[in-house]
């Protein structure tokens, strides 16, 4: 089995990114007075934007991992690339 290391520039990174994310989160934090704005943000998105997060949310990776279980009884050849999730019925 292979070993496993982390180098410098793999901290490096992973802090970074801890740090950009946290700044991220620190600035929007200051732009929202109540739950409300955070939550619902203001009430101001539009039906296509709420389907479009809804959609992301939904796409998550155990969903793809999920996927590939409802697939295995159909027997796909091995080299066959898993269908995106609303046609997993489709592509038989």
């Amino acid at each position: 089995m292979p070993t496993f290391t982390l180098t410098p520039l793999d901290i490096g990174a992973v802090v970074i990114y801890a740090l950009l994310i946290f700044g991220i989160g620190l600035y929007f934090s200051r732009k929202t007075d109540d739950g409300e704005d955070y939550f619902l943000a203001g009430r101001s998105l539009t039906w296509g934007l709420i389907g479009i997060s809804l959609l992301a949310s939904n796409l998550s990776s155990s969903s793809m991992i999920g996927m590939r279980r409802l697939q295995r009884p159909w027997a796909l050849p091995r080299g066959r690339r898993l269908c995106p999730q609303g046609l997993s019925l489709a592509c038989q």
